[in-house]
This record gives C-alpha cells, structure tokens and sequence, in this order.
C-alpha cells in the first residue's frame, strides 16, 4: 500500500476491503499516521463495514498512541495557558491544538512537541517562563534560525516533553515573509491571550512545513486536505500564489502543490496546476534529482539559493549533527564523515 491508495481510502467513496485493513494498519503505523487514519476511518461508513476482528485490530492499535497524545495535550494546555496567564500573546502551531480545531480531536494526528509562535519582544520571558516550569534550554542560539527549543524529562520515559518557540516561520535569509500580518489575521481563541492562525495562514505555514521535510510523510497530504476541507472559507489559491510571490515562498508553495495534486488528484479539478501555471515535473523522493530539486531549486531569489548552498557545503554544528543523526567527535572530523556520506549516498 502506498500513499495515493490511503489518501484514497480516507477521502474517496472507494471501499476499504477487510484484506486490506492489515495492510493499512501495517503502513498507518511504519508511517506515524495511526491516529489520523482511525479517525478519519471512523467518521465514514467504511470502518463500520469492516468485520469486528478487524475493527478491534485498528483500535488496538490506536490505543497505544492515544494515551501518549492525551497526555501530550494536557501537558501543552497547561504550557499555553502558563503562558497566557503572564498575558504574553501565544499561538499554538501543529500537534493537539491543530488536531482538535481540524479533526475534531487533539489525539487523532501523532505528535511529539508542542510548537508556539510568539511575538520577537516576548521571547526571553516565554524562554524565564518555561525555565521556570522545570524545562532545559536546548543548545545555543543558531544565527538567522526562527525558533528555540527546550524540554523536560519525562519520568519513564526516554524521550522528553519538547516546546519549540517560533517567532518566524522561515529563515530569514532565505524569505521575506510578514509575520506582522500573521498576527493581524490572528484569531481570539479560548484564553484570553491565546490565539489561532486564519485558516489561510494555517494552510500556508502546514504549505511551508511540508516543504522542510519534502513531503516525505503522508501526514502533511492528510494535513493540507483536512485544513483544506475544514476551512470556513474556500482557500483563495489566487491569493495565496500572489502572496508567496511577495513573500519569496513561491518555488515552495508550488512545490507543495505540485506534491499535494499528485497524490491526490482526485481532490482537485482537472487542470488545477495548469490553471495557474504551477505545473512542474516532479522526481521520486529517492533520487538525486529530487534532492536538487528540494534543496537548490526552491528559492526564489538567487541569494537565497546561495546562502542555502553555502549551509549545505558548511553546515554549523546542530545541523550537522543532524544530517550526521550522531555528535561527531569534533567539527572537522564531522564534515569529513559527512562528506564521506553524501559521496556513499551518490555512489549508491
């Protein structure tokens, strides 16, 4: 089973035969998208055709993720309302605020931290704030990066409890995105210095999300989709392309799009991406010309490519780090793995 045939499943009248279940379940999983399929599944007349074994088998395994994004969403009510109450403006970005306003449950999209967006001259008393509240500041500050990052142990369990605060969305060398206006279009919510993106601005951020990782995971199709049909207004895709023009995130909204009609062409009008004059030609994700294609080619200013490439050739630590997924011994040993294994990867 691959991503076009779930998509299908979760938002076409096609029928989910019960062989198939085992497969779905197999592939939700390996995926992290348990809790977003069963959801989903469980809304539509599909799950309830499913003999009871293979009802049961789903829940089960809906379960073992339930209790995990239960507790995560208690834990990040409590953080935003922490916040809130130090009358420090706040915006929850993905995980359970993002599941509740468009699945209709804060456990029905897995996730493993809580993300914030906070004004730039709130940052240090949100950062005195959760210090406070027994939270380790992650390493230093990265220049030009748009977020911080801290966690808490959580007893029992090796991976802790994680809260990235955003005062962007993107770096800021390589976009011109207005985040004053994201504020201005920012919605009052249920406590009173908390706040909700408009759904454009939501569509647009899960947009630039998925671009950060490719759309190498299913759960950024079914992201766009739900936020998409949840919306309570059509997206203005028009506005939306002339916006990204602005901001220099139109190579990667396109991009998105181009990923977004591809898996799910039947969610859209024949000739969308013509009609707009998106259209692009896209490669599997596990070649070299889609890397090039991500990681080159999707800025629109040639100082923008230039400042990617020169990270791409001499990261900082934490990103190397990161592409390493282990802390080298020292910087320069670091680089010399690391191009030990992108010239592997090549030759492979």
């Amino acid at each position: 089973m691959d991503v076009r045939q779930v998509l299908r499943l979760l938002y076409t009248e096609d029928h989910l035969q019960w062989q198939q279940y085992s497969r779905l379940t197999e592939f939700a999983e390996s995926e992290g998208i348990l809790p977003q399929v069963y959801t989903l599944l469980q809304r539509s007349e599909k799950y309830n055709e499913l003999p009871g074994f293979a009802q049961d088998a789903l829940k089960q395994s809906y379960k073992k993720n339930m209790f995990l994004l239960k507790w995560l969403s208690i834990e990040s009510q409590k953080v935003v309302k922490r916040i809130s109450d130090e009358e420090i403006k706040v915006i929850p970005l993905k995980g359970g605020f993002f599941a509740e306003r468009y699945f209709g449950d804060a456990c029905a999209r897995a996730t493993s931290d809580l993300d914030l967006l906070i004004l730039p001259q709130d940052i240090e008393k949100t950062s005195a704030l959760l210090q406070a509240a027994g939270f380790l500041k992650n390493e230093e500050e990265i220049d030009g990066h748009f977020h911080t990052s801290f966690y808490r142990p959580v007893k029992g369990s090796a991976i802790p409890f994680s809260v990235e605060v955003h005062w962007g969305f993107m770096r800021g060398d390589t976009t011109g995105i207005d985040m004053e206006n994201i504020w201005e279009n920012a919605v009052a919510s249920i406590l009173p210095y908390m706040y909700q993106l408009s759904d454009e601005d939501t569509f647009y951020f899960t947009c630039l999300h998925g671009w950060r990782h490719n759309m190498d995971s299913p759960k950024y199709f079914i992201d766009l989709i739900q936020v998409l049909q949840e919306a309570k207004e059509p997206i203005n895709f028009q506005q939306l392309l002339e916006r990204a023009k602005r901001e220099r995130t139109y190579k990667r909204i396109t991009f998105v799009l181009n990923h977004l009609v591809n898996e799910t062409p039947f969610f859209f009008e024949i000739g969308f991406l013509e009609s707009f004059s998106i259209k692009q030609k896209l490669y599997p994700h596990d070649t070299y010309r889609a890397f090039i294609q991500y990681q080159f080619f999707s800025y629109d200013h040639p100082k923008h490519t230039l400042n990617e490439l020169k990270r791409w050739l001499i990261p900082n630590q934490t990103d190397l780090n990161m592409e390493l997924e282990y802390k080298a011994a020292s910087y320069l040993k670091g680089i010399r793995e690391l191009y030990q294994k992108r010239l592997t990867g090549v030759l492979k």
